[in-house]
């Protein structure tokens, strides 16, 4: 099974790209089992990395 982090987004609003992006950040934490001991040493790691060119806005190019 290919590993889904890797999949590109499908083409949306920016909106849907930072809800996607948001939820894709969170949805391992939501199976954890209450009491994880882990939790802290994950937000750390995410905490860590560099997000910006994802979730940067949309470039606008004039029009005419």
């Amino acid at each position: 099974m290919p590993d889904t982090r890797q999949l590109p987004l499908p083409v949306g609003s920016h909106d849907e790209t930072v809800a996607l992006f948001r939820y894709g950040l969170i949805a391992d934490l939501l199976h954890l089992r209450p009491g994880d001991r882990t939790l802290h040493a994950r937000l750390r790691e995410k905490a860590d990395r560099e997000y910006e060119e994802i979730i940067s806005p949309p470039r606008k190019t004039p029009m005419g």
